[in-house]
């Protein structure tokens, strides 16, 4: 039976709900908004097959191989613009397509209140799979799913964080030549409590629902990106230094437990990693026209022949690893945990979502004016395109 003795030791990738044979386990929300295990123990047989398949339930040595890293990019310049850096992730669910097979990623709910893995069979359902989304997405019984479709012969993309890849590996106890791995580098997964409480308080402040959400927004640069939020009628881009819910993913209080100590970064199951290649502009500065441009790394052979696969619709430059990671230590390292984050939890639980925006994300005039000028480029081109 599996038992979360301390919560760092469990990243809430459902590996163990998927498994279970009597089906007796449940995954449930927590005070923080993040889902752990409970098992029915009257149900429960003691087979113990969920903690085999727990990515986290052992100590991890450092598996680790890296066969290649690259620089890549759509040579479709609407499909960059579209994604999050590269669009890589796009090219490769493509390939998967048109093969007939199944491509599986990260999507918002329809009410843009939460996230889950679902899938993709076609062209059109591929574009709500694509984009970043910065909460936890629940896995549900996808595993199961993606176990029948390998056995049905079909080739299928499975894109996640490596926590998440590594509980679906260990779920399906073998390899199969028609699946391909790949995880996203991971700056941790934010609660989806706190996202809820944000959309909740900024539709009551719009008198609007928010019908869609862009966490990258690249209307302005790559690298100078933020979150655009669409309600009926009308578009609004918030710029990366103003966003409350942002700044608290990204200075860490709003973070898994597991985050702080990530056991998946120091042994990846995925064919290929892909993220954002920071510090484009000092490894491959030829590839640096504010596109946005995709690390890769091939991890396996099958990885290494993805990418080749993709080479007529990409532009891919090999670069060496140290040099490709050195301004994006979320490949290889967990995030530091902040003193204050139990008492954010605590205050998250009691005050209103403006009065917990005052306390942990102040921003004074100065940086306000300094970020006010630095925008008025965005305002602009906001302007430009039918934004208010």
């Amino acid at each position: 039976m599996i038992t979360i003795k301390e919560k760092v030791n469990c990243c809430g990738c459902g590996a163990c709900q998927n498994v279970c044979p009597k089906q007796c386990i449940s995954m449930i929300e927590d005070d923080e908004g993040f889902l752990y295990p409970i098992v029915d123990s009257n149900s429960c047989i003691n087979c113990n097959v969920c903690d085999k398949v727990c990515p986290f339930g052992k100590e991890i040595k450092t598996t680790n191989k890296v066969i290649n890293a690259y620089a890549c990019a759509a040579k479709n310049t609407q499909l960059r613009k579209n994604s999050s850096s590269g669009a890589v992730f796009s090219l490769l669910a493509q390939y998967v397509l048109r093969r007939d097979g199944v491509v599986y990623g990260t999507q918002m709910n329809e009410d843009c209140t939460g996230a889950f893995v679902g899938k993709a069979t076609s062209e059109h359902e591929l574009l709500k799979l694509r984009g970043s989304k910065y909460l936890q997405s629940y896995m549900n019984t996808i595993y199961k799913e993606i176990y029948k479709n390998l056995e049905e012969g079909k080739l299928v993309l499975f894109s996640g964080t490596a926590c998440q890849v590594n509980g679906l590996v260990k779920y399906l106890h073998k390899s199969y030549d028609n699946l391909i791995c790949v995880d996203v580098i991971c700056h941790g997964v934010p609660s989806p409590k706190l996202w809820k409480k944000y959309v909740a308080f900024t539709q009551k402040r719009m008198g609007k629902k928010i019908i869609n959400v862009n966490f990258r927004s690249k209307i302005y640069d790559w690298k100078d990106y933020g979150v655009e939020e669409q309600f009926k009628g009308r578009r609004y881009y918030i710029p990366m230094g103003f966003h409350p819910y942002m700044i608290m993913f990204l200075k860490n209080y709003s973070l898994r437990p597991s985050c702080y100590k990530c056991k998946a970064k120091n042994s990846k199951k995925s064919d290929l990693t892909i993220g954002d290649f920071w510090g484009i502009e000092r490894a491959v500065p030829e590839m640096n026209d504010g596109l946005g441009t995709s690390l890769v790394i091939s991890r396996t052979e099958k990885g290494e022949n993805l990418v080749d696969k993709i080479r007529a619709e990409a532009l891919c430059k090999p670069c060496n690893y140290a040099v490709s990671v050195a301004e994006n230590p979320a490949e290889y390292s967990s995030v530091y945990q902040p003193q204050k984050r139990s008492e954010f939890y605590k205050d998250m639980s009691k005050m209103s979502f403006d009065k917990l925006e005052k306390k942990y994300t102040p921003i004074s005039k100065k940086r306000k004016i300094k970020i006010w000028i630095k925008n008025m480029s965005i305002v602009r081109k906001m302007t430009k395109f039918g934004y208010k």
